[in-house]
């Protein structure tokens, strides 16, 4: 604990890397040891969505300065990875929780045995078995390959995601990020008017439906998630900038529109936000561990061959606040 509190602190170093879609390590850095400060290394290749944090070890106990350092720069990027990070269940739960409080995901099937707040996004159970394609948790995932914001129909959406890769495949699997500050700033100015004032509704049946034959939920856990209205576009709270609240896996309409007039005007929007201009595509590498931002972000897994393919993540949600309207 001692050597992370004199070598994790927020004098971190932070200069660009040399990154390879299909070499990570394709970089000419220094790596922190002993008495150097950890680094974070934005993205020099044009894309603003990231940064990579080296030379702190996320199994043991950060300090106040380190933790604001940390999420000044999450805030900046939207995304921050931590490479070659060696974390259990626990640990990653305890990181976690230095940015607030967490949430546990309404059904309880796709959570850990051992810690409620892991949500498993997996094809694998507990006891390491491949499950079969008509398994419940097996079709969840199919929730999770379309665009999406995660907990985006809970009345308090989430603040943000962390995510740790534990079997993974070079064949599919790759998560892909939309930028929505930056697609909301390009609308045409006409188009920014009309959305500024808009809700949409947010329900996590509807996602559920469209997957379609998945166990229903229990009396518990349907109560967990009502109904949730939303702003259209929302404030971040920390950064201050606008951007679309865009969750289409989860939105059922656009509160005042016809079905049809919704449809379209959700559409236009999705069709505008994930230009490729817009979109971080990350390969995921062993020791990953990603932490991103769900006020201004949306994301979707890539598809993979799920019987043939093993794929085990475990994912803690920080719980956020409700969010503000453009005017607001």
């Amino acid at each position: 604990m001692e050597k992370q509190a004199q070598g994790a602190h927020a004098a971190a170093q932070v200069f660009p890397f040399a990154h390879s879609p299909d070499n990570r390590h394709a970089w000419d850095g220094r790596s922190a040891g002993e008495g150097v400060p950890f680094e974070i290394r934005p993205d020099p290749f044009g894309n603003r969505l990231s940064a990579e944090v080296h030379g702190l070890d996320l199994s043991q106990p950060l300090d106040a300065e380190t933790v604001r350092t940390l999420y000044a720069a999450w805030v900046r990027y939207k995304i921050l990875i931590f490479v070659d990070q060696h974390v259990d269940d626990a640990q990653q739960i305890a990181f976690t929780r230095y940015f607030g409080p967490l949430e546990e995901f309404p059904m309880k099937a796709v959570r850990a045995n051992t810690h409620s707040e892991i949500f498993r996004v997996s094809n694998v159970d507990t006891e390491g078995n491949h499950l079969p394609a008509d398994h419940n948790t097996v079709r969840y995932l199919h929730v999770t390959q379309q665009w999406h914001i995660d907990s985006s129909y809970r009345a308090v959406p989430s603040k943000g995601s962390v995510f740790r890769g534990i079997e993974l495949t070079r064949q599919g699997g790759e998560t892909w990020f939309c930028d929505l500050e930056q697609a909301y700033e390009d609308l045409p100015a006409a188009l920014r008017t009309r959305v500024d004032g808009l809700q949409a509704v947010h329900d996590f049946e509807v996602s559920r439906r469209a997957v379609g034959n998945l166990a229903p939920l229990s009396p518990e856990e349907k109560a967990a998630v009502p109904v949730a209205v939303h702003p259209l576009v929302r404030t971040h709270p920390d950064s201050g900038r606008r951007s679309l609240f865009l969750s289409p896996v989860h939105i059922s309409h656009v509160v005042g529109l016809s079905a049809a007039d919704s449809k379209a005007l959700l559409d236009e929007l999705v069709g505008l936000a994930v230009q490729e201009k817009y979109i971080y595509k990350h390969r995921w590498w062993p020791g990953d561990v990603m932490m991103w931002d769900n006020r201004s972000l949306m994301h979707w897994a890539q598809p993979f061959n799920e019987q043939a393919l093993r794929r085990v993540m475990h994912r803690t949600t920080l719980a956020g606040e409700r969010a503000a309207g453009a005017s607001q």
